[in-house]
């Protein structure tokens, strides 16, 4: 019984500094973003928490969701369509056609909740993204990603990465 109140204070203040850190990043975000809420930043946040680990690529791909979300793109995170299927794997072609609001190859905007507790790092990268004109990113292999403005050139990182693949 004290294990359970023990976890159940911890997950409580835990929520309460995440709130209070959200409400307070949410008053400095920039203000040209597209998010309605500090939820959909929340949203956003857990999003880029799944599409990379490296601090320094989030406000990149942070910036891949501002822009997708502003030119009504569909999102297209495999972090979302994991999260659809609750199972983490490396996905096929056929995952991609799940039917769930989750989904971001199937939606538009982004998904009705976070897909996951977050970092301050992927907060405030949501919140502050880098300005590119990133449309695209592709995992490089090695933890990185390759990023792109054109659907050109993301085939062209995506051809990188197979290469670089099959050379290992």
């Amino acid at each position: 019984m004290i294990k359970y109140q023990l976890e159940e204070h911890y997950l409580k203040t835990a929520k309460t500094k995440l709130d209070q850190f959200l409400v307070e990043s949410w008053e400095k975000r920039d203000k040209d973003l597209p998010y309605s809420s500090p939820n959909e930043a929340l949203i956003a946040a857990s999003l880029i928490e799944k599409e990379t680990a490296s601090r320094a690529e989030k406000p990149d791909v942070a910036s891949v969701i501002v822009n997708r979300l502003r030119k009504k793109m569909k999102l297209q995170i495999d972090a979302t369509v994991n999260f659809a299927l609750n199972d983490y794997k490396r996905l096929r072609n056929n995952d991609y056609k799940v039917n769930h609001p989750y989904n971001t190859y199937k939606i538009k905007g982004l998904p009705p909740g976070p897909i996951c507790n977050i970092s301050r790092s992927s907060l405030l990268a949501a919140l502050h993204p880098n300005h590119t004109h990133f449309l695209f990113y592709v995992a490089s292999g090695d933890g990185s990603h390759l990023f792109a403005s054109t659907y050109s050139e993301h085939l062209a990182n995506i051809k990188k990465v197979h290469r670089k693949v099959r050379s290992l």
